[in-house]
């Protein structure tokens, strides 16, 4: 038997504001907000298309912010919340508060049948529409995932306001305030921007305008929100000038660690973090911005992304049950501009950060905000090495193949979604290596998954236990029989100083020793000094056979 077919579209439409809410949560998302949000919850009208969004730390404070929305639409429709349309989430939407909030005031319960998202599809597409377009504007914008809220804001308020066909082209804002939105004050998101500095002790001669970048527009007041790079704050002020031909200047900003991160699996290749990680909190903008003078007097604020709601419309006809974009085919044209468009440009979205590696200068890793953690990896990754007699400090001979280093730092996170741990690791450049001189065999065998899953077919079926255990930096354990030079890592001195002055301390430390012959070496002599590799180091063109090769003989040797 398999699953039946869903119809395509609602059997009926609310003619009526409020008659029908439908909700969704989304998340977590992998970057909290730095108002410490990794939800966020909508809530949708079902006859207008507007819609709220609610950012939540928590997905049990779905009910609260359910009471603050239900008070506020109410209170500007003057009409009655009916039915609210959600799925099966027993701490969100099912709890036994929650559930008598609603007996109390009169609306029913409508859910959707467990797995199976189609009947919520409103919601579900809806939630597709605002992901799609907040990353589309954060690598337009070049910004890092800190930006994640804002960006989802600024989509909502773009997709409010845009005609929808399900909505016969008018927008979500005008069924639901009843007239057209204004749209003249609409800037581009990232863009950079000037606004006047209302410092009272400045001199005559400071700067009357400070740099920073547009994110969005001001609930509260006729005005824009700015980042403001230096305060580390939003500004939410008027006078301003936005240039929306350019963005901001990375280069003149505060960056972060410049290494490689991964944010996965080190074999895989991450969501943008160009910009330093800044702490955005979001107010939620919600009134139309005209040019004309506010009401109220600019300010300035910075407030947490939990406080309040954003609100979106519906640009695309919303079925009950979510579909796939039908993409035709491209013309000759589109593919030639495709071709001339830079690759560099090309990033992954923030949401598949699990998979991607972010290429970050390492000439900065010492001058970030999170320098003392990066410090800490780098350090613990060098002392492994010391501790493994990895390498050894020679002169550089004339004529040998010297092949490249490269540190790669991996943020590991718990399945919960959390950051577990900061670890750096040291690779070596083995694409430079030459055949036959620095390498020949390369064939290591590998486990394939059916393999795997035989093996625990067998054990489930004789009833035996299996073992499983982690070699910590396996591959640093395989012996070369090579002579394989490499340019010593970045820092290594300052690193080897550091550590000596750590394993001070200890009673006849081995790596205290080789650190302090290491940097020997290093000021013996004038000419340039090189690692000479003792062990298999990752990156190597045969450190995965020289991996297996030695654990194929403790494994023989253990019978």
């Amino acid at each position: 038997m398999t699953s039946l077919p869903f119809k395509t579209r609602q059997e009926t439409k609310s003619s009526e504001l409020l008659y029908t809410i439908h909700s969704d949560v989304v998340g977590p998302m992998r970057t909290s907000s730095h108002g410490g949000c990794k939800y966020f919850v909508t809530f949708i009208d079902e006859c207008s298309r507007y819609t709220k969004i609610y950012f939540l730390k928590h997905k049990n404070e779905v009910q609260d912010y359910f009471k603050e929305f239900k008070c506020e639409v109410e209170n500007f429709t003057g009409k009655r919340i009916k039915f609210l349309q959600s799925d099966n989430g027993v701490s969100e939407y099912k709890s036994k508060e929650f559930s008598k909030y609603l007996i109390d005031h009169g609306i029913q319960r409508r859910f959707s049948a467990p797995y199976t998202p189609q009947q919520n599809g409103l919601a579900e597409r809806k939630n597709r529409s605002v992901l799609d377009k907040a990353r589309c504007l954060l690598l337009e914008a070049n910004l890092p995932d800190s930006f994640w809220a804002e960006a989802i804001f600024c989509a909502n308020y773009l997709i409010n306001r845009s005609p929808s066909r399900s909505l016969n082209g008018k927008t979500p804002f005008e069924l639901w305030v009843g007239h057209p939105p204004t749209v003249n004050h609409l800037q581009i998101f990232g863009s950079k921007a000037f606004f006047l500095n209302k410092n009272q002790n400045k001199s005559k001669f400071d700067c009357r305008a400070n740099d920073g970048i547009f994110v969005g527009y001001s609930e509260q007041s006729k005005a824009y929100r700015i980042w403001d790079p230096v305060k580390r704050k939003i500004i939410v002020t008027r006078d301003v000038r936005i240039m929306d031909k350019f963005f901001y200047d990375k280069s003149k900003a505060p960056s972060a660690p410049k290494l490689i991160v991964d944010e996965g699996n080190l074999n895989s290749d991450s969501s943008p973090n160009d910009l330093v990680d800044i702490n955005v909190i979001v107010e939620n903008p919600q009134d139309d911005i005209q040019d004309d003078d506010p009401d109220t007097d600019t300010s300035t604020s910075e407030s947490s992304d939990t406080d309040g709601s954003y609100e979106t419309g519906d640009d695309d006809d919303a079925d009950q049950s979510p579909s796939n974009n039908n993409i035709g085919p491209e013309t000759p044209e589109q593919q030639a501009n495709m071709r001339l468009r830079n690759r560099n440009d090309l990033r992954p979205p923030l949401w598949t950060s699990d998979y991607v590696m972010t290429a970050i200068p390492e000439s900065n890793v010492l001058g970030g905000p999170e320098a003392n953690v990066w410090q800490a990896a780098i350090k613990d990754e060098i002392r492994a090495h010391l501790k493994n007699d990895t390498w050894k400090i020679v002169p550089k001979k004339e004529g040998s193949n010297v092949i490249g280093s490269k540190l790669i730092l991996k943020c590991k996170y718990k399945p919960s979604g959390e950051l577990e741990r900061r670890k750096a690791r040291l690779v070596a450049r083995g694409f430079a290596q030459r055949p036959g001189l620095d390498f020949t065999e390369t064939y290591a065998p590998v486990t394939k998954l059916s393999s795997i899953r035989l093996l625990l077919a067998l054990s489930v079926e004789e009833d035996l236990h299996i073992n499983q255990l982690d070699v910590s930096t396996a591959f640093l354990n395989g012996e070369i029989s090579e002579e394989i030079f490499m340019e010593k890592p970045a820092n290594l001195e300052q690193f080897l100083t550091e550590i000596m002055l750590d394993e001070s301390d200890v009673d006849n430390s081995i790596i205290f020793q080789r650190a302090k012959q290491m940097l020997q070496d290093l000021r013996q002599t004038d000419s340039k000094m090189v690692c000479r590799l003792n062990k298999a180091l990752y990156g190597l063109k045969q450190a995965g056979r020289n991996w297996f090769q030695k654990l194929d003989s403790k494994l023989k040797h253990l019978g």
